[in-house]
C-alpha cells in the first residue's frame, strides 16, 4: 500500500499568486491534483489524503498542512505550484523545475527524477531540472516529498498553457506516470477497465484529441499510461502509432503531421 498525501500550493485568494493577466495560481495547482488523484484511483493499494482546502477559500497553513501528512503516516507527498520570476510583470524566464530538500535524500531524488523527466517529455517545456531547496513541506514531512514547478505564470507562452486544461491534465498524468514508475504502480483488475479510452502520442496532439474526447465522452491517456497494460476496451489513438497497446479495439487516428492527424480525428467525428 502506497498512501499519498497532494497540497494545491496557496489558496484561491493568496495575495500575488497569480498571473499578470489575474488567473490564481491555485486554480492551477487544484485542478492539476484533481485529476492527478483521479488518475491514481485507478491503480491497486494507493490510498489518498488532500490537505489543502478544496474550495481554495482557505489557504491552509503549511504547518497544519504537514502536520496532516505526517499524523497520516503518508509514504508520499506531493505539493504542486506554478512557478513565477521577478515583480510580478512579463518576462522570458520559463520551464518545469521539481524541487527535493537540500539534503537531497535518494528517494527523493529518484522520485523527483521520475516525475521531471516526465513532466518535460509529455509537454516539451524547457528542463529546469531537479534543484534542493529548504521549503517547508520538503522539510517537515517524514514522507518521501517533492515539490513541482510546472511553468511560469510571468512567461506569456507558459501562462496560456497553464490556463488550459489540456496542459493542466498533462502535467497530471505526467507526475502519475512518474509516481507509477517509481512504486511499480498497477492497474486494478478487469472490473476497473474503462470501456472507451484515448491516447496522444504527442502534447501536439493534444488540443484535437480534447475535441474527440468532448464527441465520445472518454478521458485522455498519455502513450505512458497506455503501455502499462490493458485498461480500456477501445482505444482512440491520436497521433503516432499503436504498437505495442492492448485493448479488444484499437482505432489509429494519425497523419504525417498534426494537421493530417487533425483532419482524421474531424473525419471520425463527422
Amino acid at each position: 500500500m502506497v498512501r499519498i498525501s497532494w497540497s494545491a500550493g496557496h489558496g484561491l485568494n493568496t495575495p500575488g499568486k497569480r498571473t499578470p493577466e489575474g488567473m490564481r495560481e491555485w486554480e492551477f495547482n487544484s485542478a492539476v491534483v484533481v485529476e492527478a488523484i483521479r488518475l491514481l484511483e485507478q491503480y491497486q493499494d494507493v490510498l489518498q489524503l488532500r490537505l489543502d482546502d478544496p474550495t481554495g477559500q482557505r489557504d491552509v497553513p503549511l504547518q497544519e498542512r504537514s502536520n496532516r501528512s505526517n499524523s497520516w503516516n503518508a509514504d508520499v507527498h506531493i505539493d504542486v505550484h506554478a512557478n513565477a520570476f521577478g515583480n510580478g510583470g512579463w518576462n522570458e524566464v520559463q520551464g518545469i523545475e521539481t524541487f527535493v530538500y537540500t539534503t537531497r535524500p535518494v528517494r527523493d531524488v529518484t522520485l523527483a527524477t521520475n516525475v521531471q523527466r516526465r513532466l518535460i517529455a509529455n509537454t516539451r517545456r524547457p528542463d529546469r531540472g531537479v534543484k534542493a531547496e529548504n521549503f517547508h513541506m520538503l522539510r517537515e514531512t517524514r514522507a518521501v516529498s517533492i515539490l513541482v514547478e510546472c511553468g511560469f505564470m510571468t512567461n506569456r507562452e507558459e501562462a496560456a498553457l497553464l490556463k488550459s486544461a489540456a496542459y493542466r491534465k498533462l502535467c497530471a498524468q505526467s507526475i502519475v506516470e512518474g509516481l507509477v514508475e517509481t512504486y511499480n504502480l498497477i492497474l486494478k483488475e478487469d472490473d476497473f477497465v474503462l470501456e472507451r479510452a484515448i491516447v496522444i502520442n504527442s502534447f501536439a496532439d493534444f488540443p484535437v484529441a480534447e475535441l474527440l474526447a468532448n464527441f465520445v465522452k472518454a478521458p485522455i491517456y498519455t502513450r505512458r499510461v497506455a503501455e502499462s497494460g490493458k485498461f480500456a476496451k477501445e482505444l482512440l489513438v491520436v497521433g503516432g502509432n499503436a504498437n505495442g497497446l492492448l485493448a479488444d479495439r484499437i482505432t489509429l487516428l494519425a497523419g504525417r503531421n498534426r494537421f493530417e492527424t487533425a483532419a482524421r480525428v474531424q473525419e471520425y467525428i463527422g
